[in-house]
């Protein structure tokens, strides 16, 4: 009898949780998921007080690159984990771990899908948050909530990663592979979840907060909206492309990777230079556009209009970009589905004619941007 009254306890208590997070959720706001996230990151900093290795720098950014993330405490030295990270031959790259570098991929596609995030949580949107429907913030704080379990398995296979690399001699030893494999898995979940939280926010921004109402002025913070809000969704076309066709461990931004069993540099056949593109925009820093005042003579007046007719048009193909990436996503999961094995299948050939297409539209949009907004 005590038995059944016990676990009658625990089950009322689990459901009491469950209510109360349905609850928050349910009448979340956007202030409220804001402070969640201040919560939920809080411990995944540096703490100078132990040797637990971080996931944020101090300024909040994903930091999983540096020889600082990777060093204990006071180490005078940086981890061995750091040189095969940071060390990459004149001719290519040389080991798996250099996608972790800073300006590789990892490194660029987590900031690329958090930059819109972290710069705008700050923010403070009370005034407005009733003109944003519930089903949006609700989304918004579930997905934060459930960052803190994903940022605990990068935090813990980190560590992981880093003791296995200190007992062995070579990262082709099994158990160091397999701990690098458990570690990329839970970044690529990490940026896949902080593309569900940032991609949510840029539409409650783009769509409710600030929604461009006329196409003769830039509005205020629009051009870092757009080239940041562009970021999220192209970080998400090459980690499509690349981690969800190839697997966590495809060098990409590398024109030649070295064989082990030749022990030679060769060309890498996923090579995308495009992705150079993605790594200048991250590290661009965007300023407002000038609005022409009384004093201003006609070449600056003249410019100003040009900025806001591209920002115009450049705003219709963005819309067009996020829409075709939906699709995309769909065309490239079921093509990794399939294995390579696609040869006589009809709807395989639409998706990869779809994806080709695709790449040249993200090719010209990056064009664009660079062309006309980004200077």
């Amino acid at each position: 009898m005590k038995r059944i009254k016990f676990l009658g306890i625990v089950l009322l208590l689990v459901c009491v949780m469950v209510l109360s997070g349905c609850t928050k959720s349910s009448t979340a706001k956007i202030e409220t998921c804001n402070t969640l996230y201040e919560k939920v990151t809080k411990n995944y900093y540096r703490d100078e007080r132990t040797e637990v290795i971080r996931v944020f720098d101090t300024e909040g950014n994903v930091d999983l690159y540096s020889n600082n993330s990777w060093k204990y405490y006071e180490s005078s030295s940086p981890l061995r984990t750091y040189n095969y990270i940071a060390t990459v031959n004149a001719e290519g790259s040389e080991y798996v771990l250099n996608l972790l570098r800073e300006n590789g991929e990892y490194a660029v596609l987590v900031k690329a899908v958090s930059d819109f995030y972290l710069l705008n949580n700050k923010s403070n949107h009370t005034s407005k948050d009733e003109d944003v429907p519930q089903e949006l913030k609700s989304k918004l704080y579930d997905r934060i909530d459930e960052l803190g379990g994903v940022l605990n398995k990068v935090k813990f296979s980190k560590e992981v990663l880093k003791e296995r690399i200190d007992d062995y001699a070579s990262t082709d030893a099994f158990p160091v592979e397999q701990a690098i494999k458990s570690f990329l898995d839970n970044y690529m979940a990490l940026i896949e979840k902080f593309y569900e939280i940032s991609s949510i926010y840029e539409n409650i921004y783009s769509d409710y907060l600030y929604p461009v109402n006329t196409k003769t002025q830039i509005p205020i913070g629009g051009m870092e909206r757009l080239i940041r809000g562009s970021e999220i969704y192209l970080a998400k076309y090459y980690y499509l492309k690349h981690f969800v066709l190839n697997g966590n461990n495809d060098r990409f931004s590398f024109e030649k990777i070295y064989n082990n069993e030749t022990s030679q540099f060769v060309e890498n056949p996923t090579y995308d230079v495009n992705f150079k593109k993605l790594v200048e925009m991250v590290n661009t820093a965007i300023g407002e556009v000038a609005v022409p005042t009384a004093e201003s003579d006609e070449e600056d007046i003249t410019a100003y209009r040009d900025k806001v007719f591209y920002y115009g048009c450049c705003l219709a193909k963005y819309k067009s970009l996020k829409t075709n990436l939906n699709n995309y996503e769909a065309a490239v999961k079921y093509i990794a589905g399939l294995k390579g094995k696609t040869a006589g299948n009809k709807l395989a050939e639409e998706y990869l004619k779809f994806m080709e297409d695709f790449d040249q539209q993200v090719y010209d949009y990056q064009e664009y941007l660079f062309t006309n907004l980004i200077v």
